[in-house]
């Protein structure tokens, strides 16, 4: 009779796996406090930021044939932003604004992600 012995890439992708669960875990333990009190502060935005919000507050009310042109422009707008949290705050918003629909094809999502990149350098300098 055969007997099955659990291959050793299982036994690694469980370990990986368990790893990935507890570190999940004790991040959000770590940024659960932060979170409750960020939310209970609305952002201050600056003089540049201000119009960027107010784009992105009337994206989904365009209609498809400018909201790709505007997508793309607000992208290059938060690009050149000074490294920020409110940077960042605009750049994902932007980037779940601009999955929803097609408003510019495959240029505009390339326009939105390429900003997030440098988000991460900046903060990291």
């Amino acid at each position: 009779m055969f007997e099955i012995q659990p291959c050793p890439r299982t036994k690694l992708s469980r370990a990986i796996f368990v790893a990935a669960v507890i570190g999940v875990f004790a991040a959000s333990l770590v940024l659960a406090p932060q979170r409750l009190t960020a939310q209970a502060k609305p952002p201050v935005w600056t003089k540049q930021e201000k119009p960027i919000v107010k784009q992105l507050e009337q994206l989904r009310k365009l209609p498809d044939s400018t909201r790709g042109r505007v997508t793309k422009q607000l992208a290059l707008q938060i690009r050149q932003l000074p490294p920020s949290i409110n940077k960042l705050r605009l750049a994902t918003g932007l980037a779940e604004l601009s999955t929803e629909g097609d408003p510019g094809g495959r240029s505009t999502l390339q326009d939105v992600t390429s900003s997030t990149p440098s988000l991460f350098t900046a903060s990291s300098s």
